[in-house]
């Protein structure tokens, strides 16, 4: 195969896309899982509080405890800086004119915090902040995918521990709609750092061996180039998805549960 990168949009060249690499995509596809399932079984919601964009929109959230469960409602919600009142578990009682007040600015301050994002700049902010995590994800693939394995680590730990310590409503309105876009596209991220990284291990091969040439592993493997560049390209495609229903429609769909 030459070097030519004529073919990379034709259409025949993009339907092989998946053919040629089933098994990355199988051992990408694995190790996500694998690394998820670690995450929820080592790991719980204090652990990656504040890193992940859900649990920034969120973490502030009062929501009646008929919702979540209580230990659930106490565990994840729970925040010193409320009144204890507001976590009462007697929701029958009549609060006073004075907690009243305090409701109304806390369910104000929730609002304010769940759309603190909801415009352009913050669709952009929120898009370039995934797409550079993930990029850096591919490039890792040129240092034998080590970086890429602590990447796709820590966002594989995330899922499997929100799927784990957060109620199912949650994971319903606020990480499903968008993460059904964020999350291929890590996988993608690291189906194209492994990529890199046996193109990388094939001209080490040339290098090293006596049966074949550099320029033979070249011609051979430069579709692995090409097709990390692909994944490339379908990363930024599903983020520019998934960061538009987060900004705009994510924050729409927790109002309406709290």
């Amino acid at each position: 195969m030459s070097l030519n990168f004529n073919n990379l949009l034709q259409k025949e060249y993009l339907f092989g896309y998946f053919n040629r690499n089933k098994k990355i995509f199988t051992v990408s596809i694995l190790i996500f899982l694998l690394f998820a399932l670690m995450g929820s079984f080592f790991f719980t919601i204090e652990d990656i509080n504040k890193q992940t964009e859900i649990n920034q929109r969120i973490d502030s959230l009062k929501i009646d405890e008929s919702i979540f469960g209580e230990e659930d409602y106490e565990k994840v919600y729970y925040d010193e800086s409320y009144p204890n009142e507001l976590y009462e578990s007697n929701f029958e009682e009549n609060y006073s004119d004075q907690q009243t007040d305090v409701i109304i600015e806390n369910n104000e301050d929730v609002t304010s915090n769940l759309f603190q994002d909801y415009s352009f700049e913050g669709f952009i902010d929120l898009f370039f902040y995934n797409f550079t995590i993930d990029f850096e994800c591919i490039l890792g693939g040129l240092l034998l995918a080590i970086p890429s394995v602590i990447i796709t680590f820590v966002n594989a730990c995330q899922i499997g521990v929100l799927f784990n310590d957060v109620n199912f409503i949650i994971i319903l309105f606020g990480v499903i709609p968008h993460g059904i876009f964020e999350i291929p596209s890590s996988v993608f991220a690291f189906s194209g750092a492994l990529m890199l990284t046996s193109f990388e291990l094939k001209i080490i091969k040339g290098i090293l061996s006596s049966k074949t040439t550099v320029n033979e592993e070249l011609n051979s493997s430069i579709y692995l180039v090409k097709d990390a560049i692909i994944s490339t390209g379908i990363v930024f495609i599903l983020l520019i998805i998934a960061a538009f229903i987060e900004t705009f429609i994510t924050p729409i769909l927790l109002w309406l549960i709290i």
